[in-house]
């Protein structure tokens, strides 16, 4: 029972993600990113965030040798999406700031500070995996 409470958790967040993005899009008149468009600004933002890539391996190495509770993993990688999302869109904003697509990338940004906060509150991970 408390995994489908985990699972409509995670559509509700996704739901509530795709609707915001939806809404943003339409308020500040942002154009859907185009698939021939390349993914980075710049090299710049190419090499920053295979840095943090990189980075986000070797420490998710160490945590898991060090600590072997699933709560450090998790803020990990929350911590890690979170670093990507604001990293882009500090990129798009000084590279590409007319396009105004470092928005969404807040908003994502939002949107996981919330998810994490309350997965942490509720401890509703840790019961979902079984750990």
């Amino acid at each position: 029972m408390f995994f489908i409470k985990g699972i409509v958790f995670i559509l509700i967040v996704v739901g509530i993600f795709v609707t915001g993005e939806k809404l943003l899009r339409k308020k500040f008149d942002i154009s859907k990113r185009d698939k021939n468009r390349p993914r980075y600004v710049n090299k710049v933002h190419m090499w920053g965030e295979n840095l943090i890539l990189i980075a986000f391996i070797a420490c998710m190495f160490f945590v898991t040798i060090e600590f072997s509770e699933t709560r450090w993993i998790g803020l990990g990688v929350a911590f890690f999406f979170l670093l990507i999302e604001f990293f882009r869109a500090l990129m798009e904003w000084i590279y590409q700031k007319e396009q105004r697509e470092y928005i969404i990338h807040l908003f994502a940004a939002l949107i996981i500070i919330i998810f994490v906060l309350v997965a942490a509150y509720t401890n509703w991970l840790d019961l979902l995996l079984g750990f």
